[in-house]
């Protein structure tokens, strides 16, 4: 029991440490990210900075298993480089009970990143995203079941449905003249952005002349100037920025209307799978770390953490695009990677046990 607790709590202060680091260039690059934004509308330095800081717990969520890995590594590394684990497999302990002892620190990470996914990140990330939104443009005026309203340069639009970030649907646009009188009214049936533009279709109106009225009518029509796609992502339904349980409601939504949800079923094995992943990383952290970790420099353990971590965290991304794109089972592309570290844990563990 004293060397459950001795590694667990060795491994928890490794992983705490290792996140806050990851989680500190991760504010840093986010907040460079939206530096550009600054003077566009009413978005400030502070405005990027409370951005940065309200993504945290999402990049916090995606990046967990990658910092336990680094973290364990280094936690773990440091104890056989000063002979600890040595003695403990000298005193009895061998390596499926320091696997025991380890795997007490993943349940407490599991939980951890379970309350971190189904309770903080995904409404700080929506809040997120809305303030970016509503500084940048001060657009959403009205947002409810009737659409919304927004103002962007000379035009007042009303959008009955935001189908996507890409693709609106029944637009009503009012376009204001220099003086500041009505000059258009036109209607549009749907409006996507392809190639770097928003284009109008089915488009009907009237342009309101100082003698005259003419009649608008045409298959399609450019709309530069308009808003960019991303200012519509806080209105669309994103897997990643909803908890187990929003993703459990929006399926049967889905279900119930005969609307696509393979994306969202991705998205809702993979919420299972990854506190998995969490205490699956703890466990192979353990092999890595016995042997000849004495001779292991901490640079050493840190480039094998952060190697197997990226290479974890850039399978995982790929399988989860490509399952969508592709129309992959959904516990294949959510579960693959997963499996595929319990697949290396087993190995090593069976390895290290021989040894």
């Amino acid at each position: 029991m004293l060397i459950d607790r001795f590694l667990s709590r060795t491994v928890i202060l490794g992983v705490l440490v290792t996140l806050l680091a990851l989680l500190g260039v991760g504010f840093f690059f986010t907040f460079l990210s939206q530096v550009h934004n600054v003077g566009v509308g009413t978005f400030t330095v502070a405005t990027a900075f409370e951005y940065a800081a309200l993504t945290l717990p999402q990049n916090a969520y995606d990046m967990f298993p990658m910092a336990v890995l680094i973290g364990a590594l280094l936690a773990l590394g440091g104890l056989a480089a000063h002979d600890e684990l040595m003695m403990l497999r000298v005193a009895g302990a061998g390596i499926w009970r320091l696997a025991l002892g380890v795997s007490g620190a993943g349940l407490v990470l599991a939980l951890l990143v379970v309350g971190l996914g189904e309770f903080v990140a995904p409404p700080a990330k929506r809040i997120a995203e809305t303030v970016r939104i509503e500084k940048m443009y001060s657009l959403f005026n009205t947002v409810g079941p009737a659409g919304l309203w927004l103002k962007t340069g000379s035009d007042i639009v009303h959008i009955l449905k935001v189908e996507s970030t890409h693709r609106l649907s029944g637009l009503v646009i009012y376009t204001r003249g220099p003086a500041g009188g009505l000059q258009a009214v036109r209607k549009a049936a749907s409006a996507s952005y392809t190639a770097g533009r928003w284009v109008l279709h089915d488009v009907v109106g009237t342009r309101f002349a100082p003698n005259h009225t003419e009649r608008i009518e045409k298959p399609t029509e450019p709309w530069p100037g308009f808003v960019a796609p991303s200012t519509f992502r806080v209105l669309v339904v994103d897997p990643e920025n909803l908890s187990w349980r929003g993703l459990l409601r929006y399926l049967h939504y889905l279900r119930a209307n005969g609307l696509a949800a393979q994306r969202y079923e991705i998205a809702f094995w993979h919420k299972i799978a990854v506190p998995v992943s969490v205490l699956l990383m703890v466990l192979l952290a353990l092999p890595f770390s016995l042997g000849r970790a004495r001779d292991t420099g901490v640079g050493q353990r840190l480039a094998l953490g952060v190697g197997l971590g990226l290479a974890y965290y850039l399978v995982d991304r790929v399988l989860l695009d490509a399952g969508a794109a592709f129309h992959l089972a959904p516990l294949v592309a959510a579960w693959s990677p997963t499996l595929l570290i319990a697949l290396a844990v087993g190995a090593a563990l069976h390895r290290a046990g021989r040894l």
